[in-house]
């Protein structure tokens, strides 16, 4: 044990600004694998389209783009990175549980010799997917609604969890609109009644999608050696180029707090229950010896 140091490793991170974007560089050898995230701020979203952004999350890459076809798009993915992935993730503040920071994130790895090429796909799904297959939007909103029931299944714990704490934490509650039991809900709605909502669902993905992508509303965070953030600098610009740069306002998001006893049901015989409460309202500050 005394070999362990007691203090947590600190991560090498420079914060600059390059073209009124910050870009958040860990300069960290990793034997010329670039780690690179593209952060876009949920906040600017309206509140009635926060679970459109979840399901936008789910369902890009996985369209038509003006270039190429979904199943063309997903092989140049793989042959060029390790993988593209489009995730909703929320950030909180240590001991304030109102202020959170949703972030609509663009995660990649890749050898750095093709790192344009990244950016130049992440450009093409960003700017020319096209929302008019509805037999393919359906399909995968029922790949969607599949794979969330698995989860239920197989991970009730923390979607009992998730919608618990939602009760007395604003991170939580909009957690659970873009992926807890409250996002199952509407997905399960879109795919009942897509046939007379087709067009309404098409149209609010489509100004998620126009509203999210704007260069005012970016982060950008790389980890790799200095020569893979010089060259995703000099690189940049295929995406800032072709993405919005306009004013981005953030609408009021209202919290309601619930205290409601809630219960899902289930295909399976193992029951999860669960409790919670917001143990800094009783004067408590969180320690790891409340594992």
């Amino acid at each position: 044990m005394e070999e362990i140091d007691k203090k947590a490793e600190q991560i090498p991170q420079e914060v600059i600004k390059e073209q009124g974007i910050t870009i958040l560089k860990h300069h960290i050898n990793t034997n010329k694998i670039a780690y690179i995230n593209l952060l876009f701020d949920g906040k600017i979203i309206e509140e009635k389209y926060i679970p459109y952004l979840g399901l936008l999350g789910d369902i890009l890459g996985e369209l038509d783009t003006e270039r190429k076809t979904y199943s063309e798009l997903i092989t140049e993915v793989y042959k060029n990175t390790g993988g593209i992935t489009f995730k909703n993730e929320i950030y909180t503040e240590k001991n304030n549980d109102k202020v959170y920071h949703p972030k609509f994130t663009i995660k990649s790895k890749l050898i750095s010799d093709n790192i344009p090429k990244l950016l130049e796909l992440i450009n093409e799904i960003i700017t020319t997917t096209k929302f008019d297959d509805m037999n393919r939007i359906k399909q995968v909103i029922q790949e969607i609604k599949s794979k969330l029931q698995m989860r239920i299944i197989n991970a009730g714990h923390e979607i009992a969890m998730n919608k618990a704490f939602s009760k007395f934490s604003y991170a939580q509650e909009y957690k659970n609109r873009i992926s807890g039991a409250s996002y199952y809900e509407f997905v399960c709605n879109l795919e009942k009644n897509f046939e007379d909502n087709s067009d309404e669902i098409k149209n609010n993905l489509m100004k998620v999608y126009e509203t999210i992508f704007n260069k005012n509303n970016l982060i950008v965070s790389i980890v790799g050696e200095e020569t893979e953030s010089e060259k995703l600098l000099s690189n940049i610009n295929i995406i800032l180029d072709n993405i919005k740069d306009s004013i981005c306002e953030v609408p009021k998001f209202e919290y309601k707090q619930s205290k409601d006893v809630e219960g899902l049901i289930t295909a399976s015989n193992v029951q999860y229950v669960v409790k919670g409460f917001n143990f800094a309202k009783l004067d408590y500050k969180y320690s790891g010896k409340m594992k």
